[in-house]
């Protein structure tokens, strides 16, 4: 069934990113909902592949591409972090 985000007046949208999980005998596709309101609280919604429209639906290989190239384009390392002392 197709899920209607639900905003307060000072919400709202700043992201949609489609996200493709897997693992050792699973699989499964959502959409992250990334919400900010006016005070700068954020929240998100994760929406399951069978609550997003035909439309979305449509986009959600395009935008994991997308997703992923811009991730690459994206200068970045990780490095260990460690635990401050106390």
């Amino acid at each position: 069934m197709i899920r209607t985000i639900e905003l307060a007046p000072n919400e709202r949208i700043i992201a949609i990113v489609p996200e493709a999980c897997d693992g050792s005998g699973w699989n499964n596709k959502i959409v992250n909902v990334y919400i900010l309101s006016s005070t700068g609280e954020f929240r998100e919604e994760i929406l399951q592949l069978d609550e997003i429209t035909n439309g979305m639906e449509t986009l959600f290989n395009v935008a994991i591409t997308l997703n992923k190239s811009l991730l690459a384009a994206l200068p970045h390392r990780k490095e260990k972090r460690t635990r401050p002392q106390e």
